[in-house]
């Protein structure tokens, strides 16, 4: 990474946070440079105004879930193993950056400016669109109900992978590891029935 790119990529986390803490209106680009140790002019370099910022962010965020999404789904491992492999990325990617995931928990819970407009049904179609590729070749090799509906395991899945993030973010769970991953997406799948 050339020292541009390490000082966008600390210009983007220090923004991240602060948008987060702070919300997008009350955060000024002078913020942003005093957080992330550079001067207005270097955030000027990278990005035009501060919507701008906020897009990248955003964009890079969801390009970033969308990529790993992808690799999962089209992976060769089997359709239970990749659900676990999703739920461990997304424990990893918030450990090892929680200031994005609060910015992004933020933004789609509608927690910014009404004039920030994110569309969620583009967003999350093509991560729906391989969530139901993996829940079909699980029905395909009968490792799934055939009745199982797609939408709302989907639903049930991220709703609960999301609640652990949210308080893992807030501080009420300690960890998010690759075994409390597995454990979750096991209780998902077997359920509770003796």
């Amino acid at each position: 990474m050339t020292k541009i790119e390490s000082v966008k990529e600390t210009i983007l986390k220090e923004a991240a946070s602060l948008f987060s803490e702070q919300g997008y209106e009350r955060t000024s680009m002078r913020e942003i440079a005093k957080r992330a140790g550079v001067s207005k002019p270097a955030i000027y370099y990278h990005f035009a105004n501060k919507q701008s910022l906020f897009e990248e962010l955003v964009n890079i965020f969801f390009e970033i879930s969308k990529q790993g999404m992808k690799e999962i789904a089209n992976s060769d491992r089997d359709p239970i193993q990749q659900l676990k492999d999703l739920a461990i990325a997304r424990f990893k990617s918030t450990k090892e950056n929680p200031e994005m995931m609060r910015f992004i928990y933020d933004l789609t819970a509608g927690n910014f400016h009404k004039t920030i407009d994110l569309d969620h049904k583009q967003v999350f179609s093509k991560h729906q669109q391989w969530f139901g590729q993996i829940i079909n070749n699980g029905k395909r090799l009968g490792l799934l109900k055939q009745d199982l509906d797609e939408i709302d395991f989907t639903m049930i899945y991220m709703g609960t992978i999301n609640m652990y993030i949210m308080n893992y973010l807030k501080g009420y769970t300690k960890d998010l590891d690759d075994q409390k991953a597995k454990q979750v997406v096991s209780l998902l799948l077997n359920g509770i029935k003796k």
